[in-house]
C-alpha cells in the first residue's frame, strides 16, 4: 500500500517536471524559430515578390507564424503519450495534462508573435531574441510586480485587481494549475 501511494507522488513529480520543462522551452524555441521570419524575407529580397501575390499581409504573417509553430506543436504532441503513460501511476488527472498543454501552447504562440513582431524591426536574430525575452519578462514579471506594489501602496480591499493582473499571465496560470494538482481541495 505504501509503494502504491508513492507511485502516485512519483507520477505527479514526473508529469509536473515534464510540463514545466515544455512550458519554458516551448517559449524559447518559439522565440528563436521566429526571430528571422520576416527579416529573412527582407534580406533575401523576396518580400516584394511575396507582396505581389494575391495573398494579403495578414495571411503572410499568420502563415509565417503557424508554419514555424507547427514543428513546436508536433513536439508538444509527441510528449502527450508519455504523459498518458505516466498517468497510469495515478494522482494526475487528465484536466491537468490537457490544461497545461493548452497554457504551454498559448504562451508559445504569444512568444512567437512577439518574436515575429521584433523580426520586422530588426535583421539580427540575437537582437530579436533578446528583445523578445526582455519584453516577455517585462509583461509577465515586471507588470504583476508593479501591480502588486501598487496594490499594497493603495491599500485596496478587494482582490479583483490582483486577479485581473494574473489572468493574462501564463506563468501564473501554470503555477495555479500545478498548485491545484498538489492541493486539490483548494
Amino acid at each position: 500500500a505504501f509503494q502504491i501511494s508513492r507511485m502516485g507522488e512519483a507520477g505527479k513529480s514526473i508529469v509536473t517536471t515534464i510540463v514545466w520543462f515544455q512550458f519554458i522551452t516551448a517559449q524559447i524555441i518559439a522565440a528563436v524559430m521566429l526571430s528571422t521570419a520576416i527579416s529573412d524575407e527582407i534580406h533575401h529580397r523576396t518580400l516584394g515578390l511575396l507582396m505581389t501575390t494575391p495573398i494579403g499581409s495578414f495571411q503572410i504573417v499568420i502563415g509565417k507564424l503557424l508554419s514555424k509553430l507547427l514543428q513546436l506543436i508536433l513536439l508538444l504532441a509527441i510528449s502527450l503519450p508519455l504523459l498518458a503513460v505516466v498517468r497510469v501511476f495515478g494522482g494526475v488527472p487528465w484536466d491537468y495534462v490537457v490544461s497545461s498543454l493548452c497554457v504551454t501552447l498559448t504562451a508559445a504562440v504569444f512568444a512567437g508573435s512577439v518574436s515575429l513582431f521584433f523580426s520586422i524591426l530588426s535583421r539580427r536574430a540575437y537582437l530579436v531574441i533578446i528583445l523578445t525575452i526582455l519584453t516577455l519578462a517585462g509583461l509577465f514579471g515586471l507588470v504583476p510586480l508593479l501591480g502588486s506594489l501598487l496594490y499594497e501602496a493603495m491599500d485596496w480591499r478587494g482582490q479583483n485587481f490582483l486577479t485581473l493582473l494574473l489572468y493574462p499571465n501564463p506563468f501564473a496560470a501554470q503555477m495555479l494549475n500545478t498548485e491545484r494538482l498538489y492541493n486539490p481541495g483548494r
